[in-house]
């Protein structure tokens, strides 16, 4: 075999006939070439078809706008331990949202929390096992309740 010139080891190898058929029908054929044109209509159809509520990441439009208004109310400051940081604060439910889905887009059932409060709030509270069905939701309420006060 000359120098440069490499052979395939696996597959098919088309015969010389068949390369010079491929090689008529090619000729004289322009590359395709993808203009800015093309690359916008392919960008609005694939938005049409992947954004908003087709998007596999879409969780009901309002609680991004939600968790943002949650934060600017709460001044960017953990409801326990007071730390104010805008760039680690985190929104938690007070009430979860597995237990109470019509509450999980209210403002008002939402604080602002540091990580480390969030954690162990959540840890706590999975401890108490306040998520199970059987403790229920009344006694979600009176540990919260209590947890107010």
């Amino acid at each position: 075999m000359p120098k440069g010139v490499y052979q395939r080891k696996n597959g098919y190898k088309h015969s010389e006939e068949t390369k010079k058929k491929i090689s008529k029908k090619m000729k004289g054929k322009k590359p395709y070439e993808m203009t800015d044109e093309i690359r916008k209509k392919m960008s609005i159809a694939r938005i049409g078809k992947f954004g908003g509520e087709n998007s596999f990441s879409w969780k009901g439009g309002a609680i991004y706008y939600r968790i943002k208004q949650a934060k600017i109310r709460d001044d960017y400051t953990c409801q326990i331990c007071g730390l104010r940081d805008p760039e680690i604060m985190e929104v938690d439910h007070v009430k979860p949202k597995s237990l109470f889905p019509e509450l999980a887009n209210d403002l008002n059932n939402m604080v602002v929390l540091c990580p480390n409060c969030h954690k162990r709030k959540t840890n706590r509270e999975r401890k108490m096992k306040l998520y199970s069905p059987k403790k229920g939701r009344e006694q979600l309420e009176q540990y919260l309740n209590e947890l107010i006060k």
